[in-house]
């Protein structure tokens, strides 16, 4: 089922499969066996289950915390109700995700299947103009976009958000806490990196339609005119498996970067809420300063 673009991007499609709760390809093609491929599958569901019992253990804690320093800080009501739904965005997010991987677990299959069978169709395609060439450098791509996002969220993210978290948190608990933070971000990734497959798609799709309009303007002879009819026919039906591609990416991905969407605006507002408490409380001290963002 694998093409080149999935083989190339096997190694972040893995990691990804711990980090955002995505099902790899090898779960989808023939080099598992069926019984080699349950096993690994229910690995894979035992570690999404855990993932989501963690969840719902650092949601407990953070509250726990949230209402002592409420009390500490004698701000309640809207701070501490607000405060409350930012926490409860954890276990919310991790259960839409994997209701999402659930409910839609044989299309991504199918996206995976797509994402091959027009890679070869494309391919197929260009070698009447002489193939792609090695024009196209997708490995090099997928290293300095999704290689070097990988990086920042994993060592900037972290650098940044650990020192906020308060301090009456135990270090342990701050590292399950910025694990399930990093892992939803990862999302994103996630999203990024079938969009750049997509991108790859559609730029050697216009590599073709480029040497089909220089074909053109050059062409005297009928039955050439005819092939290049054919071939800008076959063009555009490619485009449209793309676009039909776009569609099924966009179904599977709906709900989840939406509720990602709401939690990092939730918890943007916790943040400037906290600071501006923070700012005002003579309680408040240099140390504990935005204790509360994450």
């Amino acid at each position: 089922m694998e093409g080149h673009m999935l083989t190339a991007a096997r190694p972040y499609l893995q990691l990804l499969a711990l980090l955002s709760l995505t099902p790899p390809p090898s779960f989808y093609g023939r080099a598992l066996g069926g019984c080699e491929r349950r096993l690994w599958m229910l690995g894979f569901g035992c570690y999404c289950f855990c993932i989501l019992l963690l969840g719902i253990d650092v949601t407990y804690v953070n509250i726990r915390i949230l209402n002592f320093e409420i009390l500490m800080l004698e701000v309640e009501d809207f701070t501490s109700a607000q405060g409350k739904v930012q926490k409860l965005c954890y276990p919310l997010l991790l259960i839409v995700i994997h209701f999402n991987m659930l409910i839609n677990f044989r299309k991504l299959g199918s996206i995976y299947t797509e994402i091959a069978a027009l890679e070869r169709d494309i391919d197929a395609a260009s070698q009447f103009f002489g193939g792609l060439g090695k024009r196209l450098k997708f490995r090099q791509r997928l290293a300095k976009l999704i290689g070097l996002w990988l990086l920042c969220l994993s060592i900037g993210f972290p650098l940044v958000s650990v020192p906020s978290l308060t301090e009456f948190m135990d270090w342990y608990n701050k590292i399950f806490t910025e694990f399930i933070l990093v892992m939803f971000q990862m999302k994103v990734v996630e999203y990024g990196l079938f969009v750049l497959f997509v991108e790859e798609l559609l730029l050697r799709l216009r590599h073709t339609l480029i040497h089909l309009q220089q074909e053109l303007t050059n062409c005297e002879h009928h039955a050439l005119l005819q092939a290049l009819c054919v071939a800008l026919q076959r063009n555009k039906q490619l485009v449209s498996r793309v676009w039909k591609l776009v569609d099924d990416l966009e179904v599977y991905y709906t709900l989840p970067m939406i509720f990602l969407f709401i939690n990092n605006g939730v918890a943007m507002l916790h943040i400037v809420n906290w600071a501006y408490i923070q700012t005002l409380n003579p309680n408040d001290c240099t140390n504990c300063r935005f204790s509360k963002c994450f």
